[in-house]
């Protein structure tokens, strides 16, 4: 790690794992396997948080201090009812960046509660993937246009072509306009039924 940070000598790091941190086969992690290695996993991200700070401290070049930033980027299912399988393992996992971000003093960017706003807005069908990701886990082209979006809001830059032209924005209307549209024929089917009733 000493011969990458003087090679690149970056004034950023981040730090950022998904569900497969845990488990080689995330499907069939059972809470107890992983909370076993949440706990493994906190003391090699506190290592690789103290290392790094250790290594900039001893840094001969004093004018470069490295910003190190947890952003744990996890989903695992879009349900938006409660039913997917590890949301409480992620809330573990999640409060555990906090804690070193506190802990150590770095930066901890929380994305998650974001993901999980807008799919309750945007995922009608309660839908288990496609609306962020490809198969509940793998971002699809939304899921990694939000992603971004939400990361330069976070580092609060407000010129670039993505928050311009805010695709998922547009994303959001156009479910918004499904939504009308779903609305308007139920009203009109209940309309023909009560007619037919008559």
């Amino acid at each position: 790690m000493k011969d990458l940070l003087s090679y690149y000598q970056p004034n950023k790091v981040f730090i950022s794992f998904d569900m497969d941190i845990l488990s080689d086969d995330v499907n069939s992690l059972s809470t107890t396997t992983g909370s076993n290695n949440l706990n493994r996993h906190r003391k090699q991200l506190e290592l690789l948080v103290a290392k790094i700070i250790e290594l900039d401290e001893d840094d001969d070049d004093r004018s470069r201090n490295i910003d190190i930033f947890l952003i744990p980027l996890l989903i695992h299912g879009e349900s938006v009812d409660g039913s997917n399988k590890h949301d409480e393992l992620i809330e573990d996992y999640l409060y555990i960046n906090y804690q070193i971000a506190r802990d150590y003093s770095v930066f901890y960017i929380e994305l998650f509660y974001d993901f999980s706003k807008y799919l309750e807005k945007n995922n009608i069908d309660n839908l288990s993937h496609s609306v962020l990701t490809v198969n509940g886990r793998i971002l699809n082209d939304l899921g990694h246009i939000y992603t971004c979006l939400l990361l330069l809001k976070a580092f609060r830059i407000t010129d670039h072509s993505l928050v311009g032209e805010n695709l998922a924005i547009n994303e959001e209307r156009r479910v918004f306009k499904i939504k009308e549209e779903l609305s308007n024929l139920n009203r009109y089917y209940q309309t023909t039924m009560e007619y037919a009733v008559e």
